[in-house]
């Protein structure tokens, strides 16, 4: 009977793991921040902490202001359009990154906010209108790969200021989905080298022969 209520324990521990979600935040004003999270475990994964060490305050200053104006100065040298573009391609490599286990991926918030500005009005609309075009298409493919609720987006020019990207992206996964595909994954692999195995031992056969 206690055996029975350890393997139960196990059992259930195990279940906990797997159906626990991963989750994934993606927030970028001046500056982007990428946090991971697991049950009860938080972590930072961009910006990276660096080691502590002795630096003086007009040092330490300097590199904050460096960090929080990553995005700022990405829109300064590509532009908004340039900006998005690049955020654009790395969402898209990480869906392809996770091929069919992205059907099992819940966006519980997306809100984005683009304010988009130009050398003068003409421009200003030109671009937005752009914009436009890259980021709706993409939202559907989104929304068509994986479980996308109600995204919060706003694309609007702005003609007296500079232009801006507000984001906040949240994402869950739950470790079984991971699980799934690396097993299928490895049984693909497996197979692979059963048919190659088979294919060699049959050359040789054939070349004996």
């Amino acid at each position: 009977m206690i055996a029975l209520y350890i393997i139960g324990g196990i059992l259930a521990f195990f279940a906990i793991i797997l159906l626990s979600n991963l989750r994934l935040s993606v927030e970028c004003e001046n500056n982007m921040v990428v946090k991971i999270g697991y049950m009860f475990l938080n972590f930072t994964v961009y910006p990276k902490k660096e080691k502590s060490k002795k630096v003086s305050k007009k040092k330490k200053t300097d590199n904050n202001i460096k960090k929080q104006s990553s995005i700022s100065s990405m829109i300064k040298s590509e532009g908004i359009s340039g900006t998005i573009t690049y955020l654009i391609d790395i969402a898209k490599a990480f869906l392809q990154r996770l091929g069919e286990v992205a059907s099992h991926l819940k966006i519980k918030k997306a809100f984005i906010v683009i304010g988009v500005s130009g050398e003068d009005a003409a421009d200003t609309a030109i671009k937005c209108g752009a914009l436009n075009a890259i980021v709706y298409p993409f939202l559907a493919l989104v929304a068509t790969k994986t479980k996308l609720n109600n995204p919060d987006v706003a694309i609007f020019p702005v003609y007296d200021g500079k232009g801006y990207i507000r984001l906040h992206i949240k994402l869950k996964l739950r470790l079984i989905h991971l699980v799934s595909a690396g097993i299928k994954i490895l049984m693909q692999i497996i197979k692979i080298n059963i048919k190659k195995r088979i294919k060699n031992d049959k050359n040789f056969k054939d070349g004996a022969l």
